[in-house]
């Protein structure tokens, strides 16, 4: 990756400044109060009595002065560091011995593993509160784990997994289709419900409501009960066409989703980022968007798009697509890792491993992981 792009650029332009910053305050805090401290025998034994008192009184002021100054450098410094940098997590198939497991691609560029309590982990989400929760085979059963430990125990297989303010929602696959679960966290039961879902699910209005897809469209619902969903949009249309993915923005603000729909010559894939509340279209963003002008390097082809998650500040979208050509692979079709801004431009390509990487989940560190 390029030290430019959203991960890394701003933290180590935040470093720059930060140590210039902290040489300006080493200066103001040593320098002057020195060179203040190295004057004062001078003047005092030119003053005497009253002028005495008032000039130490006068010498204390400056004094405390400097000392504030130098305390609202340093403030910055630490308001620099705040904003801190983006590491990324997400399922990679690698083979052994990494193996099949949930990694961490961080702000440096490195992906990492995160252990064996991650190996066959999938479907990451990165709660508010910065616990990373994951889907992961058990005795052949998918539970949900929040950081490494887990968390459900009903025989059904569990997926897609979502945190807000002590409740966990997920999808779970009952005798009848694929349903939202939930539970209060850390010890509640797990509630069944006969709420559809089949493409993935977010929680929005700080909790309050929960977004989902289905075969016909995307919904919405109050939450804890879920209510009857109310579709934002129809899917299920003539010729073949879905919606799946959903996520919502940090700020509360924006929904963003993958619609697709099938024509000739190929399926179209776009991605839909529209208004929470009045869910008007703010942007479509087409899966050829992912390919720089003019055309995608090594002659790859994005096929589908899939999983998303917004960065920290909302600036940027982080994108699964399935690429064709793509050299390394033995099929030489694998799904790949993509960033773009949500206006739909520059577009850069995470990773180039030759084995399927997909479902981004961003995390805001304020260190260097």
């Amino acid at each position: 990756m390029k030290i430019g792009s959203p991960k890394r650029g701003k933290a180590f332009r935040s470093l720059i400044y930060a140590a210039r910053l902290a040489f300006t305050a080493y200066w103001f805090r040593i320098v002057h109060v020195t060179a203040s401290s190295d004057n004062e025998p001078a003047i005092d034994e030119a003053l005497s009595g009253e002028e005495e008192h008032y000039w130490l009184i006068l010498r204390e002021s400056e004094r405390r002065m400097q000392m504030h100054y130098a305390n609202i450098v340093l403030a910055i410094i630490f308001a620099v560091f705040l904003h801190g940098c983006v590491g990324v997590y997400y399922v990679s198939e690698k083979p052994a011995p990494l193996n099949d497991a949930i990694y961490l691609l961080k702000p440096n560029g490195a992906d990492v593993t995160l252990g064996p309590a991650y190996q066959q982990g999938r479907d990451p989400h990165v709660a508010p509160d910065g616990s990373l929760f994951y889907a992961k085979p058990i005795s052949g059963i998918y539970q949900i784990h929040r950081n490494g430990v887990q968390v459900t125990n009903s025989p059904n297989n569990k997926r897609n997994p979502v945190y807000r303010n002590g409740w966990l929602a997920y999808e779970e696959e009952t005798s009848t289709g694929k349903k939202i679960g939930y539970k209060q966290m850390p010890g509640g039961p797990e509630i069944a419900t006969p709420v559809d879902v089949s493409g993935g699910l977010a929680f929005f209005d700080n909790g309050q409501k929960i977004v989902f897809a289905r075969d016909d469209g995307v919904y919405w619902a109050p939450f804890n009960p879920i209510g009857v969903g109310m579709r934002i949009m129809a899917c299920g249309q003539t010729p073949p066409s879905g919606c799946g993915n959903p996520v919502v923005s940090h700020n509360g603000q924006m929904l963003a989703f993958v619609w697709y729909q099938g024509l000739a010559p190929g399926w179209i894939y776009n991605i839909e980022v529209r208004k929470i509340g009045t869910w008007d279209l703010i942007i479509r963003i087409p899966k050829g968007a992912l390919c720089p002008s003019p055309g995608c390097p090594g002659t790859y082809v994005i096929e589908t798009l899939g999983s998303l998650d917004f960065s920290p500040d909302d600036e940027w979208l982080y994108v699964t697509a399935r690429v064709s050509g793509a050299a390394g692979s033995s099929s030489q079709s694998r799904q790949e890792l993509f960033q773009i801004k949500v206006g739909g431009v520059n577009p850069e390509r995470l990773l180039n491993n030759t084995i399927p990487d997909y479902h981004p989940a961003t995390k805001l560190f304020y260190w260097l992981p």
